[in-house]
């Protein structure tokens, strides 16, 4: 994506997307528990991996820097699995 202006950096960039995933998982794991609490698990586990599919496919086709943070972003925002799948 030619983001880096020099090949140290590439690190950075590259820590940055990858912490981008856990940063919209951190913001979103307790709405999923909520969620599952009243739904229950199943739907959530489903939603969950319908969400990874669709994302995954869209952070493969980013053009732009910005846009694979975002996907990466959603991605674990979307992705309520962590919470009903520790409790089964």
């Amino acid at each position: 994506m030619h983001v880096a202006k020099n090949e140290q950096d590439i690190g950075v960039y590259a820590g940055l997307l990858g912490a981008s995933y856990m940063v919209g998982r951190c913001f979103a794991s307790l709405f999923w528990g909520v969620v599952a609490d009243r739904i229950g698990r199943k739907p959530i586990i489903a939603f969950s991996m319908f969400s990874v599919v669709i994302f995954n496919t869209l952070f493969g086709l980013s053009v732009k820097y910005w846009m694979a943070i975002a996907t990466r972003m959603l991605l674990g925002s979307m992705n309520g699995m962590l919470a009903p799948i520790k409790l089964l």
